[in-house]
């Protein structure tokens, strides 16, 4: 997954064109996610063990601390700076003008990792159109790779909410042969999350596709970027071939605009659904 960022014009420097450049972020990951992540990735470990470990060490770096030493951690070392104005050399630790802070420095191996592979993902600093990011799917735990038909699945990204009540509206599934697949059942509608249950869908390669409407009331689509599989893990299926179809005019036959995941994006008004892909594909 790209790590997506916004330009913003620097207000600091007066007549002069400059930008700099702001990170979006999903959201934050809890240590409950994080530990079941860790045990997707393969470990002896159970669940159980994970807490275990993530308590210990959070209580045996701070004691160590505590004792005066700097703490080394898979990120990086962990030490105490001092803050505040002392008066004088003769000035002693005072809480209510002085404090001492947890500092962390990245561990340089670590950086160069991150560094390596990050893949940043520019977008518009204020679009309207929806943002999907990431799929989890609940029932398998995996992310952006399969649908589980009639479970409980997750996106996350910015701009999601939606109007229920409105039928233009809404997280849509779109299907390799273009069809879409309205999802009637929501349980979590936020700007930067949405959980909801996924329609019954035959075997196949799959999209996911939210509408919504922006500020001035025209119809915004947002679709993920990754391709989802609906079938047993064993089961061959043939891939799509060529670019994944999209229903983009069909969700926008009153007109909007649609995000298209290669940067771009496309307007439409009132135009019929394409015989076959071309302009409007993903």
């Amino acid at each position: 997954m790209p790590i997506y960022y916004a330009l913003h014009k620097n207000e600091k420097i007066a007549g002069k064109d400059r930008y700099v450049a702001r990170t979006h972020s999903i959201g934050t990951l809890s240590r409950e996610e994080m530990i079941k992540r860790m045990c997707q990735a393969g470990t002896t470990f159970t669940e159980s063990d994970m807490i275990g470990l993530w308590y210990l060490m959070r209580a045996t770096a701070l004691k160590a601390i505590l004792d005066g030493w700097n703490v080394t951690t898979p990120f990086g070392i962990l030490w105490v700076s001092a803050r505040g104005i002392y008066k004088s050399y003769d000035d002693r630790f005072d809480g209510r003008r002085h404090k001492f802070a947890l500092q962390l420095k990245i561990d340089s191996e670590f950086q160069k990792e991150f560094e390596r592979d990050v893949r940043p993902k520019k977008i518009e600093a204020h679009d309207q159109r929806p943002l999907l990011i990431s799929y989890r799917d609940v029932c398998t735990e995996q992310h952006d790779s399969v649908l589980t038909p009639s479970r409980m699945g997750q996106l996350y990204g910015q701009r999601l909410q939606f109007d229920p009540q409105d039928p233009q509206q809404g997280i849509h599934v779109l299907s390799a042969d273009g069809n879409a697949t309205r999802v009637e059942e929501v349980a979590v509608n936020q700007p930067k999350s949405l959980i909801f249950l996924i329609p019954p869908l035959p075997y196949g390669y799959y999209k996911l596709a939210v509408v919504i409407k922006g500020k001035g009331q025209e119809l915004a689509v947002g679709i993920l970027d990754d391709i989802l599989r609906v079938a047993p893990p064993d089961l061959l299926l043939e891939e799509p071939q060529g670019p994944f179809p999209t229903t983009a005019m069909r969700l926008l036959e009153m007109g909007g605009t649609c995000e298209d995941p290669a940067g771009g994006s496309s307007e439409t008004a009132g135009h019929e659904m394409p015989a076959s892909p071309g302009d409007d594909e993903f």
